[in-house]
Order: C-alpha cells, then sequence, then structure tokens
C-alpha cells in the first residue's frame, strides 16, 4: 500500500517475498517484463513513462511518451508502477532535497532523486497494473476487481 506522501509509504514486506518482484540483484538475468503497456496509456499523461538504461536503472521519468518514436515503430516502452520501497532514511533525506526543474516541469517526484545524483532502480513485473489517479481509472480498477470475483 502506498500514498503518494513518501513518508508514510511502505511496502507489505509478505507481498515481496509471495511475488519475488524485488529480488533483483543481477539485472543480466532478471525477469522477463511482460506487462502490457498499450498505446493508450502510453499517450496518456497520468501514466508515468521512464527509460532506463541496461542495468534498469532509471535515466529519465515523464508523463509524455517517451522514448521517441519516430524512428522506430517497436520500442520498449516502460511505465512506472508507484510500488516503491524505500529506507527510512532515504525518506528523511529525499524530504530535505530542493524540488528540481525537470520534478517541477514533469510533475514526477522521483526526478528530484534522479537530478540530485541518486539511483532509481526499476523492477520488471509480469504482472499488468492499473493506477489510480482519475474517477475513470477507479471505474476501470472497480470493474476488474469485480472480474476477479467470478
Amino acid at each position: 500500500v502506498l500514498t503518494r506522501n513518501p513518508i508514510d509509504s511502505y511496502v507489505s514486506l509478505k507481498i515481496a517475498r509471495a511475488t519475488g518482484q524485488w529480488k533483483l540483484g543481477d539485472a543480466k538475468h532478471r525477469k522477463a517484463a511482460k506487462a502490457s503497456f498499450d498505446a493508450a496509456e502510453f499517450e496518456d499523461r497520468n501514466c508515468i513513462k521512464v527509460v532506463c538504461d541496461l542495468q534498469l536503472n532509471a535515466m529519465y521519468f515523464s508523463r509524455e511518451p517517451i522514448p521517441t518514436r519516430c524512428k522506430v515503430d517497436q520500442i520498449p516502452m516502460g511505465k512506472q508502477v508507484c510500488v516503491i520501497p524505500f529506507r527510512r532514511q532515504f525518506l528523511l533525506d529525499y524530504t530535505k532535497l530542493a524540488p528540481t526543474p525537470l520534478e517541477i516541469a514533469e510533475s514526477v517526484d522521483m526526478m528530484r532523486v534522479l537530478e540530485h545524483g541518486m539511483r532509481v532502480r526499476m523492477a520488471p513485473t509480469r504482472h499488468d497494473t492499473q493506477a489510480v489517479d482519475t474517477p475513470a481509472d477507479l471505474k476501470k480498477v472497480q470493474g476488474l476487481m469485480q472480474g476477479l470475483d467470478a
């Protein structure tokens, strides 16, 4: 369970152990990401896109479509799923960091981390995800959850 306030954020240890998603270790032998990322999400400003280096460290987050599609049709698209584990000391330090120009322009708090020279390691997931940032997102997730009861 995560909130938008990083000080209150936490990840259930039980869920993390059950899914094995936080056992990243060697990025060269990582699990293959199979979560879908459709064209509508790629264009949606409420869906945060991410570009990573070859070790799965985030290089840039944006609400705009990244990377560019002008040179190739099939590009590796990534989206940020806001399940982010933090160490206590990091959260205390983060609150002392000044907001940064790209964080403000993109309205993505993880840009503050990158602009201050720190790394954000991304973990691929096999699971499809749906953020709940708008009333339309809530309706979509409620429909998906009703389908689980069947």
